[in-house]
């Protein structure tokens, strides 16, 4: 299932991640400081203090 919408006067299209659109999960977390350093990124400090990490 697709989602497509506008956000803040862009097209915004989400599709399900298959091995068909794998290549632009990747490009998603390129060097592009804006999605590396994204809050989902982060483990919470629970997990990291669980793994030392």
């Amino acid at each position: 299932m697709n989602a497509q919408f506008t956000l803040d006067g862009r097209a915004v299209a989400i599709y399900p991640l298959t091995p068909e659109r794998w290549a632009d999960m990747e490009a998603l977390f390129q060097p592009d400081p804006v999605c590396r350093s994204c809050w989902c990124m982060w483990k919470p400090p629970s997990v990291r203090s669980e793994t030392g990490r």
